[in-house]
């Protein structure tokens, strides 16, 4: 898939060169790939269709990408509902999009629980026609059950982050499906999660971002 052509223009640099989206899977770069990101963010003629191209693509490198531009545009809904799809089909990077959801969603806690309500079910991501090599390149190892409990085990990590963790999470966590499919996470994706939060909201702390909605 060429990051590079007219489909991601406003987005090339992140994927050329540099490029941003190796630095953005773990956070080890400082401001340099997230300044980048907004920059594309500035130059994009349509920033909400740049977004969605992004988070709709099958590739986790454009989630993580679409994902950080999230943190540069003010919150609506509509904009998150393409991050949750990238979350929802199983993407490689379900920690990191379930920490920029709950960063940049000011309704991540309900929608966290649904999903935990549902044990994070992958819904078809469109990728069922690409080869074996295709689907490990763009999607990443693992089939829909340990993708399940990858989302799962994120979202808890986000939760139980919360300056007031909600009461029903403890309830949510003495289930026997859910423990048995949080048992299924063989990638510490709690940790990625909480590591990838932490350095995600100091990094954002040098960013005069200002964004709510609009």
């Amino acid at each position: 898939m060429e990051k590079g052509s007219k489909r991601f223009e406003a987005f090339a640099p992140a994927f050329d060169g540099f490029p941003a989206y190796l630095h953005l899977l773990n956070l080890d770069h400082g401001t340099e790939p997230l300044s980048l990101v907004a920059t594309c963010c500035r130059a994009s003629a349509d920033v909400d269709s740049d977004i969605a191209l992004l988070l709709n693509d099958l590739d986790w490198r454009s989630h993580l990408v679409g994902g950080i531009a999230l943190c540069f545009v003010p919150f609506r809904a509509e904009r998150l509902a393409h991050l949750w799809h990238a979350f929802d089909s199983g993407s490689w990077v379900t920690p990191q999009l379930a920490a920029i959801a709950s960063v940049r969603d000011p309704g991540f806690v309900a929608l966290a629980r649904v999903r935990l309500q549902a044990l994070c079910p992958v819904i078809d991501s469109g990728c069922g026609e690409l080869s074996a090599p295709e689907r490990h390149v763009l999607r990443g190892p693992a089939g829909n059950s340990q993708r399940s409990a990858k989302a799962a085990a994120s979202l808890v990590e986000m939760l139980t982050l919360e300056a007031r963790p909600p009461d029903w999470l403890a309830a949510a966590l003495s289930s026997p499906e859910l423990s048995s499919l949080l048992a299924q996470d063989v990638d510490q994706s709690r940790e990625i999660a909480k590591h990838w939060v932490t350095n995600l909201r100091a990094l954002l702390r040098e960013f005069d971002t200002g964004l709510s909605s609009g």
